[in-house]
């Protein structure tokens, strides 16, 4: 499998609007410039899944040459996770078939609302069995790509949607949890031998609803997966940050990184 980061930031994304920190002045340097998240996952096969829909999608899509896509798999829905689904709308209607859009129920209520509203044609935005949802862990394959959807909390009254995607050819697993608070003991478990841990992670320190560095450093021991990668950071974090962890095999990921599983 191959992965490419669309985007790589926080709500906020980065430079933050009115912030004028190093990592948000007038010439970020580079890797430091964070479209919102959204991530690309292509088997070998060619079958291709992105997940979430940020705000940047129609400019991560273009600037990344990126022609199709066979699902969407929307983790919650936060703006900043689903502001660019009228544009993958759009794209969709351009490929002329069926793109399964899957995520948890409220998010489809999320979905249905936002863009079924305000004089939109909600039959034509959202074709009809287009959206499907998923719950617990269930598995479903998307070609030669089975995913598994995992409950995880983010914060104290919500909930998002964490992945494993595996090609079934080859093997290889990838686990990808973002806006996330804790990772239960649960899907600890479901994690384990992933090859590549994309881990979503906004603050050096303590936060109620995502993961700190501190925690990010307590699972990679835990599940010690060959590769991990950390994404959805705010600007308070940058790449000497995490090479500061001192785990081995540990980075922050830049947008339009590519990596092979």
């Amino acid at each position: 499998m191959k992965v490419v980061f669309l985007g790589t930031g926080a709500s906020a994304g980065v430079p933050k609007l009115g912030c004028g920190c190093a990592s948000c002045g007038s010439r970020p340097a580079r890797g430091r410039r964070r479209r919102r998240s959204s991530l690309l996952v292509t088997s070998c096969s060619g079958v291709s899944v992105l997940i979430d829909t940020a705000p940047e999608l129609r400019e991560q899509v273009l600037r990344l040459g990126i022609v199709t896509v066979d699902a969407l798999l929307l983790t919650h829905g936060h703006p900043d996770h689903i502001l660019g689904f009228y544009d993958f709308h759009t794209w969709m209607k351009r490929m002329a078939r069926r793109v399964p859009v899957i995520a948890d129920s409220k998010t489809i209520g999320v979905i249905t609302t936002v863009f079924g509203v305000g004089g939109l044609p909600a039959v034509d935005l959202i074709p009809l069995g287009a959206l499907e949802e998923v719950s617990g862990s269930q598995v479903f394959d998307i070609g030669d790509v089975r995913a598994m959807p995992m409950s995880v909390p983010h914060g104290p009254k919500e909930a998002s949607v964490a992945y494993m995607l595996e090609e079934r050819g080859s093997g290889e697993r990838l686990g990808y949890v973002t806006d996330c608070s804790v990772v239960p003991a649960e899907v600890m478990r479901q994690l384990e031998g992933v090859r590549l841990l994309v881990l979503g992670v906004v603050k050096k320190g303590p936060d109620e609803c995502h993961l700190s560095l501190e925690r990010v450093t307590d699972i990679v021991r835990q599940l010690r997966p060959k590769r991990t990668i950390l994404t959805h950071m705010s600007h308070e974090i940058t790449g000497s940050d995490v090479k500061g962890l001192g785990l081995r095999n540990v980075r922050a990921a830049e947008d339009g990184l590519r990596i092979k599983v």
